[in-house]
């Protein structure tokens, strides 16, 4: 949960504004049901004391601990807001200020719900799409792509904040169309849905 980072050099990185706070509510939730919750926790991102949890930075952090935890898992939520993409050379010292321009070269990072979730046997898996505004078309197609159960729409406007607007699909085609409402509320919603699409 939360954003990932990718280094540029020793200083500068390439990230998002996300807060890990729904993560946080819905490993939350699930710890009151007497589930056994593991957070896989981005930078920045204090999880709490009673709960077990991995620390890690980068997208391919976050996909190593995922193969890990993956296996041994009932409920997968990827609720992390990962870099799509990384620097394809990582510099070892800092990058000193000139008078030229900065070119930066890119590489895709893996999509790691799509990765483990396609390979998935009993694991229940729970996507999130991010979009400019709620595209129920591009929403159904992810989580056709990526092999999910459940996936979670809702709009830039989350990021960073306490309120998002938001749906919940359904692999049959139903949505809960939630409209604007509080992360803490939003993550009710979900836990609700996961529960009954058990």
């Amino acid at each position: 949960m939360g954003s990932t980072r990718e280094y540029l050099d020793p200083v500068r990185f390439l990230s998002n504004a996300s807060s890990g706070k729904m993560g946080l509510e819905l490993g939350s939730l699930f710890r009151q049901l007497g589930s056994k919750v593991t957070l896989i926790c981005g930078p920045e991102i204090k999880c709490p004391k009673d709960v077990r949890a991995r620390s890690i930075v980068s997208a391919q952090d976050l996909l190593n601990a995922v193969k890990r935890e993956f296996p041994k898992t009932d409920i997968f939520i990827s609720a992390a807001a990962v870099s799509d993409w990384r620097p394809k050379k990582i510099n070892k010292k800092k990058l000193s200020k000139g008078s030229q321009k900065l070119l930066l070269e890119l590489v895709p990072n893996p999509d790691i719900l799509a990765r483990v979730a396609g390979d998935k046997k009993k694991q229940f898996c729970v996507g999130f799409a991010l979009e400019n505004f709620l595209d129920f078309r591009i929403a159904k197609k992810k989580m056709s792509e990526k092999n999910c159960n459940l996936m979670i729409l809702n709009t830039i406007s989350s990021m960073g904040g306490e309120w998002m607007k938001a749906a919940i699909l359904f692999k049959n085609g139903e949505i809960w169309k939630l409209g604007r409402l509080k992360k803490k509320d939003c993550a009710k919603k979900i836990c609700q849905a996961i529960l009954i699409s058990q």
